[in-house]
């Protein structure tokens, strides 16, 4: 017969794991409610960090975190990719760019790319504009270690992706 302290040294871990799959689980469930396509780009050399969707948006989010070790933890936004989907709005005119990004609105002059990629560059921030069906992507960076070609590569790779697999970035 084991004490009760040494059960419950033997549950412990199986409580974390059993809240793991639950917080996993509500985290698909509002990935799927979220009324918008679940656009991601081929995240080769990035991960997907802290994907969130606004269930009286409708809007989806996420963060992209590069791989590489060379990364200052204390500069993030000089690093990462932000990425929004939405719907479009009626205020979406290319060449004069205007779409909401993780909560606010983008405004700006927009240059094209190619058919639906439109680009916007201020000397803080780049932002690549991508239509698909009905939705606007939003890619943008805040700082100057994401390159223009890293941020056109992941516009040129954006698909509707599996909840599952947005977990498992």
């Amino acid at each position: 017969m084991l004490p009760d302290t040494d059960v419950g040294a033997l549950l412990w871990p199986l409580s974390a794991l059993v809240g793991d799959h639950r917080a996993d689980a509500r985290r698909r469930s509002e990935l799927v409610a979220a009324g918008v396509p679940l656009f991601a780009p081929d995240v080769a050399g990035y991960r997907i960090e802290h994907p969130m969707a606004d269930k009286y948006g409708p809007w989806f989010g996420f963060v992209l975190w590069p791989r590489r070790t060379d990364v200052d933890t204390n500069d993030p936004n000089g690093w990462t990719v932000h990425v929004t989907v939405a719907p479009v709005q009626p205020s979406f005119q290319p060449p004069a760019c205007d779409t909401v990004d993780l909560g606010s609105t983008v405004r700006g002059a927009c240059e094209q790319l190619a058919v639906n990629t439109w680009r916007t560059v201020n000397p803080y921030s780049v932002f690549y504009f991508v239509r698909r069906e009905g939705f606007v992507i939003v890619l943008s960076t805040y700082g100057k270690h994401v390159t223009d070609t890293d941020l056109r590569a992941l516009a040129s790779t954006l698909a509707v992706r599996d909840p599952d697999c947005l977990r498992r970035w």
